[in-house]
């Protein structure tokens, strides 16, 4: 079967290196410092240091510059309005710019103690009250250009247009057995459609066969992560904030530790709720959903998905329950952060001497993994 599809971004794996004290947000002390003593692991000082943290060098939490990738965006438009030219429909370039909305993150000035004091390590707090979840933003005043001149052709037509703007692709086959797709992945070639060739020309896509095994690139990273928490003055860091816990009547013996308790149990919770997941189409045919969206008004369909989406539902004994291990995990947090005062510069200046050192021995690999996804 046959069927029309909008291009594919590339997925770009994100890699989070977690400081083992450190917690999210911004501190609300920069200046505490620790009493363990400072060593650094051998280094060649004659190699220049190309960045000094793993962060500093994908460029994580830097604030996003969108224009260039905007610009990328008008070429890949220009690009598509000439080959759909080529190929004899009319077509102009869309302005995505015209329909974004302002950023908005709900924590961007919450301090890490505030953070801890109402979302804790924010795994099972986020379950029943998700900030972003009703967050409501402004309407868009997008206008696709070219959709008066769509509406204007036939059926016909219109299918043959949106075939050669976005090509097509083989379905995966039907498991007879289950009734679900086999997991067969989905390549598109870079001449299947003008937004694939335009994507292709201007963004760059490697030919099918062509992507690295970066296996062992995330092997090294977890080889860095163990040798950092076996360092001992990480482990006379974390000795120090296990006995500060254990005066605040807690057994963790790691910051990671706590954390990884309440993030299990929010799993846990979530695997429910996708087991209990009602798709809102099921027992339809692929014609009648089609049929179903050519039909009905926005307005209505806005309404329809409102049923779908109001947030994750459990019975009363079940949110009970999740309350109260929210209830100790905002505990924990709080504890955990008190505890990591004067401690969190100590791990971050371990860290960077470690991933400085491990970006010099890695560099190529580390630009390999760098360009191929994304960062």
């Amino acid at each position: 079967m046959k069927s029309h599809t909008k291009p594919l971004a590339a997925l770009l794996v994100v890699l989070a290196l977690v400081a083992t004290a450190c917690g999210g947000g911004t501190s609300d002390n920069p200046d505490d410092t620790g009493s363990v003593s400072s060593t650094s692991p051998s280094t060649d000082q004659g190699e220049k240091v190309q960045a000094s943290t793993l962060e500093e060098f994908f460029g994580w939490n830097q604030e996003y510059d969108p224009s260039a990738d905007q610009e990328r965006q008008r070429q890949v438009e220009e690009a598509v309005a000439a080959c759909m030219a080529g190929l004899g429909w009319e077509y102009r370039p869309v302005d995505y710019g015209s329909a974004e909305y302002e950023y908005f993150d709900p924590f961007q000035d919450v301090g890490e103690a505030e953070w801890a004091a109402q979302w804790g390590f924010g795994a099972t707090t986020f379950i029943l009250d998700d900030p972003w979840r009703d967050i409501e933003y402004p309407e868009s005043e997008f206008q696709d250009p070219n959709q008066a001149y769509v509406e204007s052709l036939s059926d016909i037509e219109r299918e043959q247009y949106y075939e050669d703007l976005y090509g097509t692709y083989d379905e995966p086959a039907i498991d007879p057995e289950t009734g679900e797709y086999t997991e067969e992945e989905i390549h598109f070639d870079a001449g299947n459609g003008c937004y694939n060739q335009a994507s292709a020309e201007i963004y760059g896509i490697p030919d099918e066969g062509s992507q690295q095994d970066f296996s062992e690139i995330w092997e090294e990273f977890e080889r860095l992560e163990q040798e950092i928490s076996a360092d001992p003055r990480m482990i006379e860091a974390d000795e120090q904030w296990a006995s500060c816990m254990s005066d605040k009547g807690f057994t963790y013996q790691t910051p990671s530790e706590a954390q990884e308790q309440f993030y299990m149990e929010a799993e846990r919770f979530w695997m429910a709720m996708e087991q209990a997941y009602t798709d809102p189409f099921e027992g339809w045919t692929e014609d009648e959903i089609n049929l179903w969206f050519e039909n009905t008004p926005q307005e209505e369909q806005e309404d329809f998905f409102d049923q779908f989406n109001q947030g994750p539902q459990f019975d009363e004994a079940t949110t009970a329950e999740i309350r109260a291990i929210s209830e100790e995990e905002i505990k924990t947090a709080v504890a955990a952060y008190e505890c990591s005062e004067g401690l969190k510069d100590i791990h971050a200046d371990i860290r960077a001497e470690y991933e400085s050192a491990f970006i010099q021995e890695n560099l190529e690999m580390l630009n390999d993994y760098k360009e191929a996804s994304g960062f």
